[in-house]
């Protein structure tokens, strides 16, 4: 039902952002959706995906999650 509900903005200039509590299916949700995009003939490269839940993203900035976002699709 959300997959269905985010797919018409795909392709809009926007950012699509999953937020949520902890463990209310977030991740389950992206993977989703990614395979969905993947069925679109959607190719992997076109796909930015990251969990900040790591220790490695811990005192992320937003000029730190621009620079990555740039990186990503250079």
């Amino acid at each position: 039902m959300y997959v269905n509900k985010i797919i018409p903005f795909i392709g809009k200039p926007f950012i699509k952002i999953l937020t949520g509590i902890r463990r209310s299916g977030k991740s389950t949700i992206m993977l989703m959706l990614i395979n969905t995009l993947k069925g679109m003939e959607i190719s992997e490269n076109q796909i930015f995906h990251t969990k900040f839940d790591s220790l490695e993203y811990e005192n992320l900035t937003t000029k730190r999650i621009i620079k990555i976002v740039k990186i990503k699709i250079s």
